[in-house]
């Protein structure tokens, strides 16, 4: 295959570069940039990882549009739901690969909120207390590690 390289003049370059993209391009161009830096192969654009970065850079996005239009509610409600099913695949991510979550929520900025445990009230009662147990045994070893005492070893 033959290939020419061509430099293009000073008009031209300016007519093509982006400061003279419509906010959608530019926008489209910044969630192609955030997919290629999360993806895990060359076409992946499916990766939980990859799904949360480009949520992530539509509600970045979106935000600045409700700093300036702030009645938009069609916007809002948008941006509400893009805030959920992020919330939704973060929760997916975590449970499956807690250390892809991690590396992904430190390269995004995002903090840890996503909590694995039901709430009591969605469960039977003695699940309820079986919950409660777990959660304080959890508590209980990071305290002990934090305070540096660990449980002795047994002897058999």
């Amino acid at each position: 295959s033959r290939h020419m390289s061509m430099e293009l003049s000073e008009p031209l370059r300016r007519m093509l570069s982006m400061e003279n993209a419509s906010q959608g391009e530019k926008n489209a161009m910044q969630i192609r940039e955030t997919v290629r830096k999360f993806q895990r192969h060359e076409s992946d654009t499916g990766s939980p990882e990859a799904q949360i970065a480009v949520y992530t850079t539509r509600i970045t996005v979106m935000q600045a549009h409700m700093k300036d239009h702030h009645k938009d509610n069609l916007t809002k409600k948008m941006l509400m739901q893009l805030v959920v099913n992020r919330r939704k695949m973060m929760k997916y991510l975590k449970r499956t690969n807690p250390d892809k979550y991690f590396e992904t929520i430190e390269a995004l900025g995002l903090r840890d909120v996503i909590n694995l445990i039901p709430p009591k009230a969605f469960l039977p009662a003695k699940a309820a207390v079986d919950a409660e147990l777990k959660l304080r045994r959890r508590q209980q070893m990071r305290e002990n590690v934090k305070t540096g005492k660990s449980k002795k070893k047994r002897r058999m």
